[in-house]
Order: structure tokens, then sequence, then C-alpha cells
């Protein structure tokens, strides 16, 4: 299957069968199985792309600038070619390089925002690919931290970005919802953690918020339903039309994507 546009083709990749192929694998006494030999070749630049990522997040304490960490994804695309042509193999092998060195994103905002555009960008949509269902898993254990530098706006953006392009899966849809419900509850219920979450209300943020709710079709109905009601609860809020358009278009997602009953305890 291909894409094809604008006078260009690009083959389809899917990787769908996750443990089948793990088991394969297993059963070739340890050999990748058969969809090494079709996996295109990994670019021969792929290793000063990861070190670009070692200098940035890594360990070791280097003179970076702010400069030299929001040019990184520049960077990669110098040495990779146009991130729209990177092969998911590509992709997964950049987001556990990223994932690996995740506690290098606190370092600065510049380190926050781009580790979190980047992460989500190489992730994107959450399956798809070999181990897809472990990087999910190893992705969702950095919400419990939240983000360091709450308060800049552009980080609490990407924040909500980043897991908005990793929900596509079924699975990480049900998983995902937290994000978007902790600022239903309450605050006398509101999570431990609530600081360290970006909050949602600055402008850039609660766009992309609502990106994500609406985004989040394989969910309980009863949190889509409770999604829909905060949805109607702000948009007399709304100061301008645009807000309220923008509202109206993720109420109307909210309500027409597929859901799945609450699954008993």
């Amino acid at each position: 299957m291909h894409c094809e546009g604008h006078g260009q083709r690009w083959q389809l990749e899917f990787q769908l069968r996750e443990h089948a192929a793990d088991d394969a694998s297993d059963a070739d006494g340890g050999s990748a199985g058969s969809d090494a030999a079709t996996e295109p070749a990994l670019p021969a630049r792929l290793p000063d792309a990861l070190e670009k990522i070692d200098r940035i997040f890594g360990s070791r304490a280097l003179q970076v600038d702010a400069k030299e960490v929001r040019q990184l994804r520049g960077q990669l695309e110098h040495l990779l070619g146009s991130r729209e042509r990177w092969a998911t193999p590509v992709l997964r092998r950049l987001f556990d390089a990223l994932m690996e060195r995740a506690k290098g994103r606190r370092r600065s905002a510049e380190h926050e925002r781009t580790w979190m555009n980047l992460a989500g960008y190489c992730l994107r949509p959450g399956f798809g690919h070999t181990l897809d269902e472990w990087r999910i898993e190893q992705l969702w254990a950095i919400f419990e931290t939240g983000v360091q530098h709450h308060k800049d706006n552009q980080v609490c953006a990407e924040w909500w970005t980043l897991w908005r392009r990793v929900s596509g899966r079924p699975a990480a849809n049900c998983t995902t919802a937290p994000p978007g419900r902790f600022r239903l509850q309450p605050a006398g219920r509101r999570p431990a953690n609530a600081d360290a979450v970006p909050s949602p209300w600055s402008t850039a943020a609660k766009r992309d918020m609502l990106r994500l709710g609406a985004s989040l079709e394989r969910i309980p109905s009863a949190y889509k339903a409770e999604i829909g009601n905060w949805m109607v609860g702000e948009m007399p809020k709304a100061k301008s039309l645009a807000v309220q358009t923008r509202y109206l278009w993720a109420l109307g997602r909210v309500g027409c994507a597929q859901a799945i009953p609450r699954q008993r305890a």
C-alpha cells in the first residue's frame, strides 16, 4: 500500500503483529524474523544523529546553549533528510535514544520543549512497529512526574501535543484519558502531582488539550460524557468566536467518535 501526492510516492508501513512477530523471532532461534529483510536500510548518518541527541540530553555535563538545543531538529534533518521522509525504523531508533535520556529534558525549558516535540513525533501514532506497546508504557511513566518548567506556556502546549500524537492505539486511548480528565475533577480530588502536570489554561496549551480530548476515540463512554460536559460548560466563558468554534469542533469530535463501555473491575 502506498500514498501518492505531488508527484511523490511513499510506501505505508504497518507492523500490527507485535507479539506474533516476537514469537516468530524466538522460533527462528533469535533471528530478526522476516520483517527485518523487508525493512529499509537505516541511514548511514543515523549514528551521527544519535550522537546529536546524546550531546543535548545525555548524562555528560556539556556546555550546550539554548540556541543549539532549539536547532536539534534542524540538525537531525540535515543528517537524515526531511523528517517527513524518516522511515518508521528510523523514527523508533530516535525515540529510543530520546527515551534513554529522558532525564536530560529537565535541564531547561528549551530542553523540555525540544524533547517532548521530538519524542511525540518519533513515536506517533503509538503503534505500528515492533515493541511500540512497550515504548508507550515507558513514555507513560513520565506522566506521573509531569514537567519541570510548568510555567512556560510552550512547554505546556508541547505536553498535550505529545500525548495527542501517541494516543492512536486503542489501549493508549484508554491510558491517556487522565491527562484530559484531571482538570475536570474538583480541586480536592486532584492528584498529588497536579502541580507538576502542566496547566492547560494558557491559550496555546488549552488549544492542544482540546485537540487531545477530541482525539481520544476509544475511551469509556462515561469519560467521553465527562469531557463533553466540561466543554459545554467552558464554551460560555469563551471571549471570542474563534475560541467558541474551537470548543464546538472538539465537542463534535467527542460526540461522534467511537466509545467503548466502561469495563467492570
